[in-house]
């Protein structure tokens, strides 16, 4: 299973550094300034980053001064997020791990952080892991996830192609709700905010065909039939464009709470 988690977002680190260098967007600045307005962070708190992706978050907090660690699955995510990491002032380390098979009393968590984030990742999903995070943390804990998801053009080309569409991403609703139930279940007492998060993404039709076969048909097998389809709808919806606009409009809930 971990072999297999490892690939998948191995295969996708690419698509997160391209978005890396896009730069810092209003709701990364906003999660920011929330976070330093809740006195969450502060110049030299100890922070640990799970589910790190390619270290967005991990540079934004090591220009405030902050000494951050950051832990993901993907070698890959973690190979960009050195280079990204590579000129920050503050200090940071990265550690390759599966957060579910840590004993969270081993290096590099043994000593407690002030303030552990875990963002839009699977790494913090049951009791168990909201345990563990709220162990080595003697601080704020926060968490931040999907709870809708509205992708109007992906939807547009994949009916196109023959298919019904679905959130790639399940019911983002229901689990927002479950981890605040799990978080209260532990013992701590969660506060959660909804704020909306919207962006637009400019593809090819064939980066487009690829980025839906990725995202929503893996483990088909007729994968050269839904390519033709996918790409056909592609190219009949850009109506002779370069680029197709796909524009993405959800709800994240940020959730947190002291241990």
């Amino acid at each position: 299973m971990r072999d297999h988690t490892q690939t998948v977002w191995n295969q996708v680190a690419e698509d997160y550094q391209n978005v890396f260098r896009l730069g810092s967007n209003s709701y990364n600045e906003s999660l920011l300034h929330f976070w330093q307005e809740e006195k969450m962070i502060f110049p030299g708190c100890r922070v640990l980053d799970i589910g790190c992706g390619v270290g967005k978050y991990g540079v934004m907090l090591s220009r405030l001064g902050c000494d951050v660690t950051l832990t993901d699955i993907s070698p890959e995510m973690l190979r960009y997020a050195e280079i990204n990491l590579a000129n920050t002032p503050s200090p940071w380390r990265t550690f390759l791990c599966d957060f579910h098979e840590v004993t969270g009393k081993d290096a590099p968590f043994s000593t407690p952080f002030d303030f552990t984030l875990s963002t839009m990742s699977p790494a913090i999903s049951d009791l168990h892991s909201v345990k563990k995070m709220s162990e080595i943390t003697k601080g704020t804990c926060f968490l931040a996830c999907f709870c809708s998801w509205n992708q109007p053009l992906r939807d547009e080309i994949i009916r196109r192609a023959g298919r019904v569409p679905s959130c790639p991403h399940g019911d983002l609703r229901n689990h927002c709700e479950n981890m605040y139930r799990i978080i209260s279940s532990a013992g701590f007492t969660p506060k959660i905010k909804v704020v909306e998060y919207s962006w637009q993404d400019k593809r090819t039709p064939d980066e487009m065909t690829e980025y839906l076969l990725q995202h929503d048909f893996r483990g088909e097998t007729d994968y050269s039939d839904w390519r033709q389809a996918l790409y056909r709808a592609s190219k009949e919806i850009g109506a002779g464009k370069e680029f197709l606009t796909d524009a993405v409009f959800t709800h994240v809930a940020w959730i947190w709470w002291q241990t």
